[in-house]
């Protein structure tokens, strides 16, 4: 079946073990704190300033992490020196620099691994498997993924979970093995329903669409995309709801249900001129060319 011009999400770049979201609020609190910290209180707010940058600013990441890399550094405090090094990492990452966030991920790894600190080591082959996915070692990224997904159960640790089934999901898809790529993806929805994670979960919607799509089974890939649809309006994830649009208006258009296919790929380019989301726009424009 013809790809065409169906817009994914194919990764989750859970660039963050432990990925926090602060509203502006939030960010002027933690400076405000930092003012008055020291010595380990200053490394851990600095670090939490790296993580809530990530999504808005992550060349602010980098600097913020660097800061508190020096300043455990200094206190020669290994556990804070690797948490430094990831954060920096994953602003490297997101910042498209993936040799220098590879740098940083390998030395976050070797201090981990002395210490036999398992959830450290979790996050960072997470880390690494992001790496090697997007240099397309798909192999590496499998092996990566499957030993942080075994360190988290054997640890009883959900937070990361779904998003690297979601990732292991995506690797699966690239090498062609979509029937485990199914199982991947519903195993990333079955954790996000038990532990009501709602974030993520349309990510991974998209992508279970994509496979039904690739497949040929459109009343799967239709379920699965109404069900993101549903999905990003309970949270207001306008990218998941531009996304589960378009993919519909590609079904429709497929099943020659061109009046349904216009009206959905309209609802998209309104949401994508909001975000000012150009490949989304691009992507659109092109359906009907």
């Amino acid at each position: 079946m013809k790809l065409g011009k169906w817009k994914n999400i194919t990764i989750v770049i859970l660039l963050l073990s432990s990925y926090i979201s602060f509203a502006q609020t939030n960010i002027d609190s933690l400076k405000i704190l930092l003012q008055k910290s020291t010595d380990v209180d200053r490394v851990n707010i600095l670090n939490e300033l790296a993580e809530s940058h990530k999504r808005i600013q992550p060349q602010k990441t980098v600097e913020y992490g660097k800061e508190a890399l020096s300043l455990s550094t200094s206190l020669n405090n290994e556990s804070l020196i690797a948490f430094s090094l990831s954060n920096i990492g994953d602003g490297e990452m997101i910042l498209g620099n993936i040799d220098t966030a590879e740098l940083y991920y390998n030395k976050a790894f070797n201090i981990y691994d002395k210490q036999q600190d398992f959830l450290g080591l979790s996050d960072i082959y997470l880390d690494l498997g992001n790496i090697f996915f997007f240099r397309a070692y798909y192999d590496s990224a499998t092996e990566y993924y499957n030993k942080s997904i075994g360190f988290k159960i054997d640890l009883n640790e959900s937070k990361g979970l779904l998003s690297l089934y979601n990732n292991l999901g995506a690797v699966y898809k690239k090498t062609g093995k979509y029937d485990l790529a199914i199982e991947a993806f519903e195993n990333a929805i079955e954790l996000s329903n038990k532990f009501n994670e709602p974030k993520g979960k349309g990510s991974v919607l998209i992508n279970l669409a994509d496979i039904y799509f690739l497949k040929g089974e459109l009343s799967k890939a239709m379920k699965a995309n109404y069900d993101a649809l549903k999905n990003g309006k309970s949270i207001n994830d306008n990218y998941t709801i531009s996304n589960a649009y378009t993919n519909l208006s590609e079904i429709y258009s497929f099943l020659e249900d061109y009046q349904s296919a216009l009206e959905y790929q309209k609802k998209s380019l309104i949401i994508d001129h909001k975000l000012e989301d150009w490949e989304g726009i691009i992507t659109a424009y092109k359906q009907f060319r």
